[in-house]
């Protein structure tokens, strides 16, 4: 009799625990972005919480190799339920509505504790959030959680915690650089298709580039730095994480929330006639490879009808004495003890965190200003009058030569394996002229070398000339898009129809562009560049795509029919169970009354 019951509740939790997964997807979410996402919930084929459990499914799956994430909403899913009911009530009044984003760990979203990469601070929640943070959920985005960083914002050669290292997208054994990496791979791995990052040095473009990734510093003030845990108030920016210059883009125009839309500025065509000048200082003693690629996207760019100027003996000792001219950390005692007042931590001083522990890096040695705004000496004051004849420096330059923007390598040595970061040096442009004068810059995937991994160039402007990146980045991923999902180490969950894929390619290639839905056509779409369409063509992809779009929702309607009945099934299998273990110890109950 025991036997029979073991049996019984054996196959009882066998079947509780099925699960009735779809093993085909209609569209696959490492290839999609904001747009493409949108369309899909516009035509039925996704709702948000789908959207949502497909990002979740791959954050169970991959995290334990990756170790992006410091935290993850709890509420996200019930928060995608609502936004389907909302969607389905009023519609959606902009493009980020309800889009999953994950927010680097330094920054304040209420709900989530602001770690700043140390357990020290794992229990200090914000009373509010960031002033950025604020103008997305203004947006109605969804904060899916908080990234991994190297602790306090410290190193660009990797992304090492007290909640372990960030490994690289493209293979784990790789650094994702600092000190955004988490916010990096968080992307790159399909997460969620768009992050936040900050940028003291180089550390938003720098783990951009080695992600495969689009990563935009702004001018620096162009976005508000209320809520963000300083490391040197200089220099510190916010700034997107995406997958293409599109969705760069609209982040940006929700980061900012002035009025300007980014996307308005994405043009085909915005090559053409561009005076774009290349510091040949930046690519002395280059890697073979990534010289090959620079070189391989300079030609690109000319192709289009760029104009390339070579800059020689620029990056000089002045200039290296200009870019010295910084307070660096020692701002970042002072800065803490104001934004530790505005949170639930116990800890409410820079000199409470030093004695706390907790940590892995070396902070004793920044505990010297905690009392001082360095804002207010005269050393700041002097830094600033170099900063200054830097910035001067380098528009005499681009204003002497017609310069529209000045382009360069991101890196010029190879990306570093996890265990080399302690004594090997990564050589790095990013850090050289956009965060010592406070000019924009973004940096733009290249392609990879032979070891499958991903290097990326930068672009950089005049201030608060955004625009103009997003126009060149834009133009030039029409010609060469390269990213690639990192398949050899987090490939997509789901088997994809290919062939449904293709044929949505080729429609949006054909009729899209020529219709000039540039805001509406999803940007995946767009990197296929058209120059044969002609109308019969076009007849024949649009009745092949209602064709397809008609079996797309009547196959999506199916499997949830399927999804309904499995459960049925699921729950009469099981009361079947219950109701048989209960004759059973009914039975068993009435032979021992009966032997007594």
């Amino acid at each position: 009799m025991k036997k029979i019951i073991i049996l019984l509740f054996i196959l009882y939790f066998s079947f509780i625990n099925i699960t009735y997964a779809y093993e085909e997807s209609i569209l696959d979410v490492t290839r999609m972005d904001i747009t493409s996402i949108q369309k899909a919930i516009d035509k039925g084929y996704l709702t948000y919480e789908k959207l949502i459990k497909l990002y979740l499914d791959r954050i169970d799956e991959y995290e334990k190799k990756y170790n992006a994430l410091i935290s993850v909403n709890e509420d996200i899913i019930e928060e995608a339920i609502e936004c389907d009911k909302e969607y389905k009530k009023n519609g959606r009044d902009n493009i980020l509505f309800c889009i999953p984003i994950i927010i680097k760990d330094n920054i304040d979203c209420k709900g989530f504790p602001t770690t700043g990469g140390t357990k020290a601070l794992k229990d200090s929640y914000p009373n509010e959030n960031s002033e950025i943070v604020e103008n997305l959920i203004k947006s109605s985005v969804l904060i899916l959680g908080k990234a991994n960083m190297s602790e306090f914002a410290f190193s660009a050669r990797d992304s090492r915690s007290s909640y372990g290292s960030v490994k690289n997208a493209y293979n784990i054994e790789y650094t994702p650089y600092g000190s955004s990496g988490g916010s990096a791979v968080s992307v790159a791995a399909s997460y969620s298709p768009i992050s936040i990052g900050t940028d003291t040095n180089s550390s938003i473009r720098l783990p951009a580039s080695a992600a495969n990734l689009v990563g935009l510093r702004p001018t620096h003030g162009l976005l508000s730095s209320k809520g963000i845990i300083a490391y040197d108030i200089t220099r510190d920016t916010a700034g997107p994480i995406t997958k293409n210059v599109r969705d760069n883009a609209i982040l940006l125009t929700s980061l900012v929330g002035n009025g300007i839309d980014y996307t308005d500025y994405l043009k085909i065509d915005g090559l053409k006639d561009k005076k774009i000048g290349i510091i040949d200082d930046f690519l002395k003693g280059s890697n073979k490879e990534i010289k090959e690629l620079f070189d391989n996207s300079i030609e690109k760019i000319e192709d289009e009808g760029a104009e390339i100027i070579y800059i020689s003996n620029f990056y000089t000792d002045t200039v290296k004495n200009y870019n010295s001219s910084t307070i660096y950390g020692r701002s970042m005692s002072y800065e803490f003890n104001q934004y530790i007042l505005n949170t639930s931590s116990k800890i409410k001083s820079f000199d409470q965190l030093v004695n706390n522990g907790g940590y892995i890096q070396a902070l004793s040695g920044y505990n010297v200003y905690g009392n001082e705004n360095l804002l207010l000496t005269n050393d700041y004051k002097e830094k600033e009058i170099l900063k200054n004849k830097y910035k001067e420096y380098v528009l005499k330059i681009m204003n002497e030569k017609k310069l529209d923007v000045i382009v360069y390598p991101s890196t010029i040595s190879e990306v570093l394996k996890l265990n080399e970061v302690f004594y090997k040096s990564v050589i790095n442009n990013s850090y050289k002229v956009a965060p010592p004068t406070g000019f924009p810059a973004i940096t733009i995937p290249m392609g990879f070398d032979s070891n499958g991994l991903p290097y990326g160039f930068e672009i950089l402007a005049r201030p608060n000339n955004e625009n103009l990146l997003y126009e060149i980045g834009y133009a030039y991923e029409q010609i060469e898009y390269n990213y690639v999902n990192p398949n050899s180490v987090s490939p997509n969950l789901y088997k994809i129809n290919e062939d449904n894929n293709e044929l949505m390619i080729l429609y949006e290639k054909n009729i899209g562009i020529d219709n000039k839905l540039d805001k509406e056509t999803n940007q995946y779409f767009l990197y296929y560049k058209n120059n044969d369409s002609n109308d019969k063509i076009r007849l024949e992809l649009i009745n092949k795509y209602l064709e397809l779009e008609k079996d797309l929702i009547l196959n999506n309607q199916l499997k949830e029919k399927k999804i309904i009945i499995g459960k049925i099934i699921q729950i009469i299998i099981v009361s079947t169970i219950i109701l048989l273990s209960c004759i059973v110890i009914l039975i068993n109950l009435k032979h021992k009354k009966v032997k007594h």
